[in-house]
């Protein structure tokens, strides 16, 4: 069991390496939002469409490459930090030869998929940057293994500010979407040839030399992670790609610009998740109790941030879309107004599928994609042709929900048995009454008082009604490195 000096150190590495990994996921959802929104005017709905489709079938086969070392290594790091170097090593020439596989698999796909002549080609120019892209997703997992995020901040900057800067220019010189694909895979050659180097020398990896056996239970271990990577690459974008073949690249440029503005909010539980990833899978190891105790505090946390924020989004959906968005996405509200309730599954379920990793049973959390898949799908055909944008977000809340009752059930069964409902129906309640409040005020105050109206009312209410307590300032001060010594007494 954790002594306190080591709990308070554990906390102060969180905190770091959240707030590290929450700057990385800051940078790649601004730079990424400030190029989708100048994107989406000057290529209009249907071209801004065209685009937003290449980049989800290129991401589905840049998951696939990664082969799920980003989850597998940051655990098996955690665990035996002084291999972080071999680790790298094996993995970078793993995931290097998959993703030149990949690079052939996704050129075929493309040419059997009916696209049009720029959609293809720049599918194709985009196909070079698995690679690259492959190596760099080895060196993060790596990083959040020795917890050493901020290099992955400092990494992340560079290549988002070269994708965003030149894409804009481009843009601005009048090119298409051809051109965007092609900035995007040099600057992912350029990230690697800094970043791979960089790692090796970080981790004493070039003193390693090449172990067979190890390279063999190095791929053994990560293939239940790679059929995740395989199956989470095609559920997460078979909207996408579903609205592509049914209703055609307006619907997906409506589709889009919502989901882009929903996905801002999941950088909060990624970041959060990610930090506090390798001491659940130590803990699981050494100290079951506190293991579950940092898996639960982790669901209210986040639990706490998800409902108000779907609640307050919800009812400034269309002064946010319209300030962002021209008056050509103006459908696009009724979308994000839907599809903005999916941050209140993604942001439990980040808990959930990080423990159930951190237990080793990621089979589990294989079971319930291949069910979400099932359920999107079903879900799609109905919905999407009749209500298409629309229908496409409905269906991805039917299989998160889907989705968070069957995590919320492995993870009862196998690793831990949460007891949330308590503090979920609190926050919910204190959302609720944060919502009245803000719908009431709405019309006569701008919207971004509105917004820190809601802050205003919504966070006493957590300490009125017990989601928080002193315990939970004092885990904050301990973190802060305000002192290391818990507070008594409080939350629950």
């Amino acid at each position: 069991m954790l002594d306190l000096p080591a709990m308070a150190a554990m906390k102060r590495r969180i905190a770091k390496n959240t707030a590290a990994l929450l700057a990385t996921r800051i940078i790649n959802q601004v730079a990424g939002f400030l190029l989708v929104v100048y994107a989406s005017r000057r290529l209009g709905v249907a071209d801004f469409g065209r685009y937003s489709f290449v980049v989800a079938f290129y991401l589905v086969f840049e998951m696939i490459s990664i082969f799920g070392l980003t989850n597998f290594l940051p655990r098996e790091i955690g665990r035996r930090r002084e291999e972080a170097g071999k680790y790298f090593l094996h993995a970078a020439i793993l995931v290097g030869l998959v993703a030149v596989a990949l690079v052939a698999v996704m050129n075929g796909v493309a040419a059997v998929y009916g696209l049009d002549r720029e959609v293809y080609l720049a599918a194709v120019v985009v196909s070079f940057a698995l690679v690259p892209a492959a190596l760099g997703a080895a060196a993060e997992g790596t990083f959040i293994g020795v917890e050493k995020a901020e290099f992955i901040t400092l990494f992340t900057f560079i290549k988002r500010f070269l994708v965003t800067a030149l894409s804009i220019y481009a843009l601005w010189l009048g090119h298409g979407i051809l051109a965007l694909l092609v900035v995007r895979a040099v600057v992912e050659f350029v990230a690697a040839a800094i970043t791979v180097p960089f790692c090796l020398w970080q981790t004493k990896a070039s003193g390693v030399r090449f172990d067979w056996a190890f390279a063999r239970a190095l791929f053994k271990g990560a293939l239940p992670f790679a059929g995740l990577a395989v199956l989470a690459s095609v559920y997460w974008r078979l909207d996408v790609l579903m609205l592509q073949r049914l209703k055609g690249p307006t619907e997906v440029g409506i589709y889009s610009a919502s989901y882009r503005l929903m996905f801002l909010l999941t950088l909060i539980p990624e970041s959060f998740m990610n930090a506090v990833y390798p001491n659940l899978a130590r803990l699981w190891r050494e100290d079951r109790g506190q293991f579950a105790r940092v898996a639960e505090r982790a669901l209210r946390y986040l639990a706490a941030i998800a409902l108000p924020a779907a609640a307050g989004a919800y009812i400034l959906s269309r002064p946010v879309v319209m300030l962002v968005y021209e008056v050509d996405f103006a459908r696009s509200v009724a979308v994000f107004s839907l599809i903005i309730f999916a941050v209140i599954p993604i942001f439990i379920n980040n808990v959930f599928y990080r423990t159930l990793f951190a237990a080793e049973q990621q089979i589990k959390s294989m079971f319930i994609l291949v069910v979400n898949i099932v359920v999107f799908v079903a879900a799609g055909f109905l919905l999407i042709p009749r209500w298409g944008a629309a229908g496409a977000a409905g269906a991805l809340l039917v299989s998160l929900a889907a989705a968070l009752i069957q995590n919320y059930w492995f993870t009862f069964a196998t690793a831990y048995r949460s007891r949330m409902g308590g503090a979920f129906l609190r926050s919910a309640l204190a959302a609720g009454v944060m919502g009245a409040a803000c719908w009431l005020v709405r019309p006569y105050i701008p919207w971004p008082l509105v917004a820190a109206a809601g802050v205003v009312v919504y966070v006493p209410l957590l300490f009125l009604l017990h989601v928080l307590g002193r315990q939970d300032l004092g885990a904050l001060r301990e973190i802060a490195g305000w002192g290391a010594r818990p507070a008594a007494g409080g939350g629950r």
